[in-house]
Formats: structure tokens, C-alpha cells, sequence
């Protein structure tokens, strides 16, 4: 594995790591904006970059190509903006959730972006919109709550018509590649 290839799995990995610090620390909106940093990074020095995880349980694979790239490198800026700004913004109530939730949606966001077969892909589409759901959720007031209640059947019902899709191209290919 060579060093750009590296950088597409911290891009997914870091936040994922992150996440998991967000529920022992006792401060943890620090760390929001540094999720996203290893994306911002690899969306400019790794383009082109391929990355094979054997190691997980159907074995994935991690691809940046241009698009890709562009995606990766303007989401990842809008996170990381985003982050500074939550660190003033957010309440002491419920930190540690919304910190750990940021940084699992993050992961799902740069995964997506970073997949190059269909199960990474709706593994990482899933992470992220189930993540959210939590971020959607959190003040929980009734205006909140009902947003929620309508983001989370939306979400089910994408997850749902994404997957039946992704397995209905997957069979026409006979490939898990998203590139065939």
C-alpha cells in the first residue's frame, strides 16, 4: 500500500476513529473540524489513487478518480467550515452524541465518495444517512422531532430504492464494480 492510499482510508477511518474518542472525551466538539481534514487532503494529493480493504468482511475497494475528487475535496471543506462553526454553536446538552453522530455522517459522506464497489458504497450511503438522523434529532424539541420523524422514513425509503437498484445493476453486470 502506497501513501495515497493510505490517505483514502484515513479519509473514512479518521472520522470513524473520531467518533469513537467523541464518546470518552469530555469535550469533544473540538475535534469536529479534523474529521474532515484527511478528505481535503486526499481529494488534492491522491486523485487517481486506488485502495483494495481485503481485511474487510466482503473485501471493498476505494477508487478517487476527477468527480470523485471534486466531490470529496468541496464536501469535505463544507464539513470542515462547518465544524469550526459548531464548536461555538453547540450546547454543553448532548455533546458527546452529536460529536460521535458528526463524525459517523462524515465517514459515510467520504465513503460514499471513495467507493468503488456497490457494497462499501451502500455500506457508507447507510452510515450516513442513519447518522443523521441522530444530527436531525438533536435539540429535541417537537419541531425537531417530527423533522426527524419525516427525515427517517425519507432515509428508509432512499436506503430501500438504492439498494434494490444497486442489486438490480450489480446482477445486469455480473460485477460489484461501480465502474462496470
Amino acid at each position: 500500500m502506497n501513501a495515497f492510499a493510505a490517505m483514502l482510508m484515513l479519509s473514512m477511518g479518521v472520522p470513524l476513529v473520531l467518533a469513537a474518542l467523541s464518546l470518552v472525551l469530555r469535550r469533544p466538539r473540538h475535534l469536529l473540524p479534523w474529521g474532515a481534514a484527511p478528505g481535503l487532503a486526499a481529494a488534492f494529493a491522491s486523485q487517481g489513487a486506488e485502495a483494495s480493504l481485503d481485511f474487510v468482511l466482503l473485501g471493498a475497494s476505494m477508487q478517487l478518480d476527477l468527480l470523485g475528487a471534486v466531490f470529496l475535496g468541496f464536501s469535505s471543506f463544507v464539513w470542515l467550515c462547518a465544524g469550526g462553526y459548531a464548536i461555538a454553536y453547540l450546547g454543553d446538552a448532548r455533546e458527546r452524541s452529536f460529536c460521535a453522530f458528526w463524525q459517523l455522517t462524515l465517514a459515510g459522506v467520504a465513503g460514499a465518495f471513495l467507493a468503488a464497489d456497490v457494497a462499501l458504497f451502500y455500506v457508507s450511503f447507510a452510515i450516513l444517512s442513519l447518522a443523521a438522523f441522530v444530527l436531525v434529532a438533536h435539540e429535541r424539541t417537537p419541531s425537531t422531532e417530527r423533522a426527524a420523524r419525516i427525515y427517517i422514513i425519507l432515509a428508509i425509503a432512499g436506503e430501500t430504492s438504492l439498494l434494490l437498484g444497486l442489486i438490480i445493476s450489480s446482477a445486469g453486470a455480473e460485477s460489484m464494480s461501480i465502474s462496470h
